[in-house]
């Protein structure tokens, strides 16, 4: 009985112990495979009087996590994910919620992962726009998430 007992228990350490090392390695998964996402450039300048539209291509399946907007040293930010604990990821149906990504001014279109079409409306009354968008990685436990950091597409308005 003993015998039983202790081996119950060594059982029940191992699974404890794994369960902590998953917790851990999602986290250094996200950071080891996240980071800079290669765009097809990195900015655009366009006439603050007619607006403009440009596509862009990401190297590696991404998304678009937020947009910054900016008029003079007066920075705005939109934030379209909400990340919860325990792990604090975005998942692939939380990104396949949007259609468009839009701030005044500035509409995103997603083309799949890898291509995203950018709108900027004419007079929209900001001198610069960060559209931010991050790598998609695979995990274990939750599949295709977000990853961390990523890269900043500049809209320069002259």
């Amino acid at each position: 009985m003993k015998r039983i007992l202790l081996i119950l228990g060594i059982a029940l350490a191992f699974v404890a112990c794994d369960k902590e090392n998953q917790e851990e390695n999602l986290s250094s998964l996200l950071y080891d495979n996240s980071g800079y996402v290669k765009l097809s450039q990195d900015y655009v300048f366009f006439d603050k009087e007619k607006g403009g539209t440009i596509t862009i291509e990401a190297e590696e399946d991404a998304y678009v996590d937020g947009i910054s907007r900016q008029v003079g040293t007066k920075l705005d930010s939109e934030v379209f994910y909400d990340i919860t604990p325990p792990d604090y990821v975005v998942t692939l149906d939380q990104i396949l919620e949007y259609e468009e990504f839009t701030t005044p001014g500035l509409k995103v279109i997603p083309n799949g992962f890898r291509k995203f079409t950018i709108i900027v409306e004419p007079n929209c009354g900001y001198d610069l726009y960060h559209v931010g968008i991050v790598k998609i990685v695979e995990t274990k436990k939750y599949g295709k998430v977000g990853g961390r950091g990523g890269n900043s597409f500049k809209v320069v308005l002259q």
